[in-house]
């Protein structure tokens, strides 16, 4: 067994009696976000929150986070260092419908929220979003590992990972 099969090993004993515990005293909070990366490139990492994934017929639905490695400055000033995004895709026609997207900034608090963004978007073969459909379509592939309760800590984890692999990474 390797360190990170024995962690991912020790979270899940770890989490199995904690959320037991939430699920008895506070229904709300049962639902502990998972993220997992599923690709990434010098720029970003991608991920989804196994803890939203539901899959119904054709259709996958899920969370999906994007993170840059480097938070994105825009001309009013803000700063955005990843987004959250409520995703349906359809499995079978490799399309994807983002049905609301939150942008956070370095803090984590909320930047700006925007309702139904982008529909039925075709997903291209060899894109980065090909990998984050086939992890929510097939609900396996890409979703092993280590999983994070916040999205920063997945982010910084694949830049750590990609550092330690010698691949490139824009700060």
């Amino acid at each position: 067994m390797t360190r990170e099969e024995l962690l991912a090993k020790l979270r899940e004993l770890t989490l199995l009696p904690v959320s037991c515990l939430l699920a008895i005293h506070s229904p709300a909070l049962a639902q502990i976000p998972d993220w997992v990366i599923v690709a990434s490139h010098r720029e970003a990492a991608m991920g989804i929150d196994r803890a939203s994934l539901s899959r119904s017929g054709d259709q996958a639905t899920a969370s999906v986070l994007m993170g840059t490695f480097k938070p994105e400055t825009f001309n009013d000033g803000s700063t955005v260092s990843f987004y959250i995004s409520r995703e349906t895709f359809r499995c079978d026609a490799r399309t994807r419908t983002e049905v609301t997207v939150t942008a956070f900034d370095p803090m984590g608090e909320v930047a700006y929220q925007a309702p139904h963004v982008e529909a039925d978007l075709l997903v291209q073969p060899g894109s980065i979003y090909e990998n984050v459909l086939v992890a929510a379509c097939d609900g396996q592939t890409g979703l092993g590992g280590l999983g994070f309760a916040q999205p920063l800590e997945a982010i910084d984890a694949e830049r750590t990972k990609r550092v330690a692999a010698g691949l490139q990474v824009v700060d």
